[in-house]
């Protein structure tokens, strides 16, 4: 017996109803594929198959009741109804977009007929930096140490170079995605966008199913926005402040000297990156997003893998389709020129 929820569809089922893409790299909800060295098979069974389905489902109920958005894809269906964040069509719409164009950029890298090969994650406890095992257990939070890595996006194109333009160095650009990708406090994603405002790459951060644009922002709107920008601009650069001169200052053993200048560290990039936050919302092209919900990590890496799950994260990365994203923007700008895309910085 059909729900209720269910039921309300059946009346309008001739109408376009969105449905599960078909990624060959994640073989079907009856035999997931695991992504080798990154996700376990239960994961993508419970992040794509069963968690996409859901959010898809709760679009087409949704859509019942509006039939003026019938017809757009995911991403306009978001931007449409992103005024109305209220709105659990809004939510759903926004969430199955993310998912959707994350696991599309993994799901290329399952080549067919690979050998299966375990994931190398954290599963320890969490220890007390007064623990005397503290570097031995827990290394990288107490050097600050960036394990080796690959999966260069290449070089001499027009991705490699909005690279360099907009944060100086590939190994800047993967610190800064990784870092602000860790700082996610619950469920969210990272993105990687072009703005046309600026010509840069920015970072931006979004929280459960929250959207990656906004549309039609006003002057009041946006002189808000900065004014909020700068007072919290303002208020780290206090702390980071005080920090530097605790530093300079107290007498500190070698290992509170090395946690300490780790923090001082990671305020520094956090700082970078807030510089790096493109400064109005709307015209962002998405280029490429991490999905750091807990779903996505806490079963394969552990309480606190989180950063591990990043690390191999940036291992897989498609950078074809980031550069096919990228492609397809600069293939609409009819004469980039005279397009918006290279537009005064608001």
């Amino acid at each position: 017996m059909l729900s209720l929820r269910r039921a309300l569809l059946v009346p309008r089922l001739g109408r376009a109803l969105h449905t599960m893409p078909a990624y060959s790299g994640l073989g079907s909800q009856a035999a997931p594929t695991q992504i080798n060295k990154f996700l376990s098979a239960e994961t993508v069974k419970s992040a794509w198959f069963e968690h996409q389905h859901e959010m898809l489902e709760r679009v087409n109920e949704g859509l019942a009741s509006s039939e003026e958005l019938e017809g757009l894809d995911l991403q306009s269906l978001a931007l449409e109804t992103c005024n109305r964040s209220e709105d659990a069509l809004h939510h759903f719409a926004s969430g199955a977009f993310a998912n959707d164009f994350f696991f599309k950029g993994v799901a290329s890298t399952v080549k067919p007929g690979e050998v299966s090969e375990p994931i190398d994650a954290y599963h320890g406890l969490y220890v007390s930096p007064r623990d005397p095992d503290y570097q031995t257990v827990m290394p990288a939070l107490a050097t600050g140490e960036t394990p080796a890595w690959g999966n260069h996006p290449g070089t001499d194109d027009a991705l490699y170079d909005l690279i360099l333009t907009s944060f100086g160095t590939v190994e800047a650009f993967r610190e800064h995605l990784l870092t602000k990708a860790e700082s996610i406090f619950g469920n969210g994603y990272t993105w990687l966008v072009l703005s046309k405002h600026s010509g840069r790459l920015h970072l931006v951060n979004t929280y459960n199913n929250g959207f990656i644009q906004k549309k039609g922002t006003n002057s009041a709107e946006l002189a808000a926005e900065a004014a909020a920008k700068r007072a919290v601009e303002a208020d780290e650069a206090k702390a980071l402040a005080e920090l530097q001169a605790e530093a300079q200052n107290k007498k500190l053993n070698a290992l509170e000297e090395k946690l300490l200048k780790n923090k001082i560290y990671k305020m520094e990039v956090a700082k970078q990156m807030r510089q790096a936050q493109p400064k109005i919302l709307h015209d962002l092209k998405p280029l490429l997003n991490v999905n750091v919900w807990q779903h996505m990590w806490l079963n394969d890496y552990g309480a606190f893998g989180k950063r591990k799950y990043l690390d191999n994260f940036w291992e897989k990365i498609d950078w074809n389709v980031v550069k096919g994203r990228l492609q397809d923007h600069f293939e609409k700008q009819t004469d980039l020129s005279k397009s918006e895309l290279f537009g005064p910085y608001v």
